[in-house]
């Protein structure tokens, strides 16, 4: 890191900017400094170090606009996450398992302040988060992997999860958490799904007719070998609703409740 601020002082910038800063692995400790976000960078990858500290605003400035790829997980991170962080076109933000607490920023899902936002994956899992999942949600597109399990995060599970763009994504874990409510008839929209974890939390009321709709699993989903839907450990109550027949026959379904 002082390598690359240093050498501002005396290199035009074609020579000092790296595209690619990738640390991750190794035993880095301190702080992430706030020059990282004067360096134009792709990818940012720092996970799996002893960093601590907060996650520089700075990241979030002008200069870092064609960060992708941003990897802070496995360090020891604190403090909130940085609500510059949604004037970024991230493709993979990565922050789990840090100390992180605080709310999830609005910001990082408001397509009125960056229109050409999207996550291809967002893990935030394994942290300190409180607070309600941000309704804006439902602007993600081309979402694949959603992991925000593991923290505090109380509130109902906002109706716009079944808004999420044309392509319905892989895996979205809220497990672990504190949510309550009921189960929002509006997932039912996201019949690809092949990992939908809501498991230990403080949900209630009966599984809606379109939770069945959730094992509908098309033809070119066929690599994966089973489809987990697990609402275990909540307060439902009554009869689960009718499985829909997935589409080919090597293909199962686990519905724990």
């Amino acid at each position: 890191f002082s390598l690359i601020a240093e050498a501002q002082n005396y290199y035009p910038p074609e020579f000092y900017e790296p595209r690619y800063l990738r640390l991750a692995f190794n035993k880095l400790s301190g702080t992430i400094p706030t020059e990282v976000g004067t360096v134009v960078l792709a990818e940012l990858e720092l996970q799996n170090n002893t960093l601590v500290g907060t996650i520089p605003t700075q990241i979030g400035d002008s200069s870092s606009s064609t960060l992708a790829e941003l990897r802070l997980s496995n360090n020891q991170l604190i403090g909130n996450i940085p609500s510059e962080l949604g004037f970024l076109h991230i493709l993979r933000l990565n922050l789990n398992d840090n100390q992180l607490e605080g709310t999830i920023p609005t910001e990082l899902f408001d397509t009125g302040t960056n229109p050409n936002q999207f996550f291809y994956e967002i893990y935030l899992n394994n942290n300190s988060l409180t607070g309600p999942i941000p309704s804006e949600i439902g602007n993600l597109q081309w979402t694949n992997e959603l992991d925000f399990s593991h923290n505090f995060l109380s509130g109902e599970i906002p109706t716009q999860f079944g808004m999420i763009g044309d392509h319905t994504p892989y895996l979205i874990d809220l497990s672990n958490n504190d949510l309550d409510g009921t189960f929002p008839t509006e997932l039912g929209r996201l019949k690809d799904i092949v990992e939908f974890y809501i498991n230990n939390n403080n949900l209630g009321g009966s599984l809606p007719s379109e939770f069945g709709q959730l094992s509908q699993i098309p033809d070119f989903r066929f690599f994966s070998p089973s489809v987990v839907l697990d609402v275990s450990d909540n307060n439902f109550i009554g009869q689960p609703p009718r499985m829909v027949r997935v589409s080919r026959e090597e293909t199962s379904y686990t519905f724990s409740m």
